[in-house]
């Protein structure tokens, strides 16, 4: 013989029906699904009605209630076109049954309705309206000229940060470089090291592997603050310009800064 639930395993089981149904639905329908008496319980139907999760439309039935108050697709298209601010796509999960099919019809649909990008910290998707305004031919040219642009290798940025003062360490030290094979597996590297493929010309293209140990402060440990404060201004060397007077300075002589 089954064990009796509890008055919150009840209402949870109301609430989890309600979410995967994703529809209009009588006591008397929920009733039926659970085994449970729902219509005579007086005290569940008060808890349940009172959950923060649950919608009484206007005919009386119960449902689920989503973040929006959105029923179909033409709800949905019209809901979108107006959230110039972009929505979580994941917030529309639960609007309607059916409502994942109907984004992913939206999504791949011409004329283009929507635009999804995916959010850089959490990896999450939002979804914004398309502006047709927005899309602006651009001609062979100006695609073959963006397309010479040529971007200045990472470590070679570095490098010249590091001759020039702007950042700390020595030039023959970073980055810790290995030349290995380019058929070097990579699944087999730790967890905490990260590794970068580079073409690396020195006579013979060889391809490097570039470590970057992910260091991490101990907890408790606060960062060091460096009392004196070093300029990084170089690039307005030789341009006449006092790199260490204080413009702002009362006095109109100016102060340096390491004073």
């Amino acid at each position: 013989m089954s064990k009796p639930q509890t008055l919150n395993m009840q209402i949870k089981s109301v609430l989890d029906v309600l979410r995967k149904e994703l529809r209009p639905m009588t006591p008397e329908e929920i009733e039926k699904i659970l085994g449970t008496d729902i219509v005579n319980n007086q005290e569940l139907r008060k808890n349940v009605e009172s959950s923060t999760k649950f919608l009484r439309e206007r005919d009386g039935r119960w449902r689920w209630k989503s973040q929006y108050y959105i029923r179909n697709k033409d709800e949905l298209l019209v809901f979108l076109r107006k959230r110039h601010d972009g929505v979580p796509r994941a917030a529309l999960d639960d609007c309607y049954k059916g409502v994942t099919d109907d984004m992913k019809d939206i999504i791949n649909s011409k004329p283009r309705e929507v635009i999804v990008l995916k959010n850089s910290t959490d990896k999450k998707e939002i979804v914004y309206p398309y502006e047709s305004a927005l899309s602006l031919p651009v001609s062979d040219d100006i695609r073959g000229m963006w397309e010479t642009i040529h971007a200045p290798d990472r470590i070679e940025v570095h490098r010249y940060l590091i001759e020039n003062g702007v950042k700390k360490g020595k030039v023959e030290d970073f980055p810790q470089l290995a030349v290995r094979s380019c058929s070097l597996v990579l699944s087999s590297a730790p967890q905490n090291v990260k590794f970068t493929r580079q073409l690396w010309a020195d006579n013979v293209s060889l391809c490097i592997l570039s470590s970057q140990i992910n260091r991490r402060r101990p907890r408790g440990q606060k960062a060091r603050s460096n009392k004196r404060m070093k300029l990084t201004n170089v690039h307005l060397e030789g341009t006449g310009i006092d790199l260490q007077e204080d413009p702002t300075a009362k006095d109109g002589k100016g102060t340096t800064a390491f004073n």
